[in-house]
């Protein structure tokens, strides 16, 4: 737009196209820039992409802009469109505050808001949703608010992995994240390997909770308020759930549970085991799950009459062979011997 002598100015149906290195509406690119990548590695999944705003063109449309020398404010309203390379936002409002510095301090986008990011190299790219979306240059802090909703497509994966929540809170620096459920709806993360050969089947991974954190650097993801891990084979409840990804990104390395612990495993052959304990760990390489600390583990053949059930402090269960081994037993028993055990050996959903 071109300056005016007044310090406030109002452009209706206005289209900016500027490059990058200008201020004003074109700092909302350094929020888009940096969300794809922050969502990428918070997965464990390194987009190739870099910055975006390095010598590119965008373009932002709306029915009306304004600005205000004054407070440094400049603000887009009515079908806003802020497109770059290989991406766009949509919503129908965007702020931007500048600093008194001229850099950017922070950006704002309301109402049905849609962001997407490719990078036709790698083949990578990301699509989400959310009602509000905020971004803090000084701290390197952006949050999702609202029905958030993310995809992210990797050749790695076998679908795009599905980040759901009513809160996405991202740190660009730490690379920790946090996603955060509401009152009728948990958080999720849900990612599908692809699978490496035929004799390696990835299993998918789908995890729920009141609080997700998701650590880029540590590979780690931690979640309490009644976490749930589920693959297709087996199921892990606890007071809290970690499990951490290989270094590709693309299968599950280690899962843990700590305190009042349910696990439920079936085998391709139909044999189940149902356990509870106080600790659990499972190890990916070994496919070996180590139960511990008041142990009573629950196990079934598919012509078993009933189970058999071990009461110990510590109890190793192979997941492929079968194979179990008790330490500090205290009985190994049929079931229905145990009084006030239940009868049925839960399987997993």
């Amino acid at each position: 737009m071109r300056r005016q002598s007044m310090r406030r100015e109002t452009v209706r149906r206005a289209t900016i196209r500027r490059r990058t290195r200008t201020l004003g509406f074109t700092r909302l690119l350094l929020l888009a820039g940096a969300l794809p990548f922050a969502i990428g590695s918070s997965l464990g999944i390194q987009p190739s992409w870099g910055a975006p705003t390095q010598g590119g063109v965008i373009n932002i449309s709306a029915d009306l802009m304004s600005s205000n020398d004054d407070t440094r404010q400049y603000t887009a309203s009515g079908n806003v469109i802020l497109e770059f390379t290989n991406g766009k936002i949509n919503a129908d409002k965007m702020t931007v505050q500048q600093a008194a510095s001229g850099a950017l301090d922070w950006a704002r986008c309301e109402n049905n808001v849609k962001f997407e990011r490719s990078d036709p190299e790698a083949k990578t790219s990301l699509k989400g949703v959310c009602k509000t979306l905020d971004y803090y240059e000084s701290q390197r802090k952006a949050i999702f608010l609202g029905g958030v909703k993310m995809d992210l497509s990797t050749p790695k994966l076998d679908e795009p992995a599905r980040i759901t929540g009513s809160r996405i809170e991202m740190d660009l620096t730490t690379e920790e994240n946090r996603v955060l459920g509401s009152a009728g709806e948990q958080a999720r993360v849900k990612i599908k390997p692809r699978q490496a050969d035929a004799a390696t089947p990835a299993e998918p991974v789908d995890l729920t909770a009141d609080l997700i954190v998701m650590n880029n650097k540590t590979q780690q993801y931690v979640a309490t308020g009644s976490p749930l891990l589920v693959r297709p084979t087996a199921r892990l409840k606890a007071k809290e759930i970690k499990f951490e990804l290989d270094p590709t990104g693309t299968d599950l390395r280690k899962a843990s549970g700590n305190g009042d612990v349910v696990f439920d495993s079936k085998h391709p052959t139909g044999a189940l085991m149902h356990a509870t304990a106080d600790n659990a760990v499972f190890e990916s390489q070994t496919n070996m799950v180590t139960l511990t600390g008041h142990v009573v583990a629950s196990r079934t053949r598919p012509n078993d009459e009933r189970p058999t059930v071990t009461q110990c402090e510590e109890f190793r269960y192979n997941l492929k062979t079968r194979e179990g081994a008790a330490l500090k037993a205290k009985s190994i028993v049929p079931e229905n011997a145990l009084p006030g055990r239940p009868g049925e050996v839960k399987k997993p959903q």
